[in-house]
């Protein structure tokens, strides 16, 4: 809550939701009054997290074009690669989506780049 300015982007970001499970889920999240508030710290980390991430992704991409989400996800869960910065409690799993959209973005750039030179 500390690092996202709206509801519907937080409801996006909940880890247990993207941790391997494709079961319908709802939740609900109430913000009290004494709920934390936007926090200029937390949004520098995880923008920083990002940053790196997106770095680390985009090599990824270029030595294995057809790499997925679950492999990247996997090998920083697994100590695989070193990765430090990701958020307490949730850990790489809550960047999935993150992850995801800038896999699709790759994917959907090379395919343009590879149809526009045939």
């Amino acid at each position: 809550m500390q690092s996202v300015h709206n509801s519907q982007t937080l409801m996006l970001s909940v880890a247990c939701l993207s941790q391997g499970s494709r079961d319908n889920m709802s939740i609900v999240i109430v913000a009290l009054p004494g709920a934390p508030t936007l926090n200029e710290e937390v949004i520098k980390a995880d923008n920083d997290c990002n940053t790196r991430l997106e770095a680390h992704v985009r090599k990824e991409f270029e030595v294995q074009p057809e790499v997925d989400v679950q492999s990247i996800v996997h090998a920083i869960s697994h100590k695989e690669v070193e990765f430090e910065g990701l958020p307490p409690g949730g850990g790489i799993h809550t960047k999935y989506n993150f992850i995801e959209d800038l896999l699709n973005s790759l994917k959907n750039t090379a395919a343009g780049g590879d149809n526009g030179d045939q």
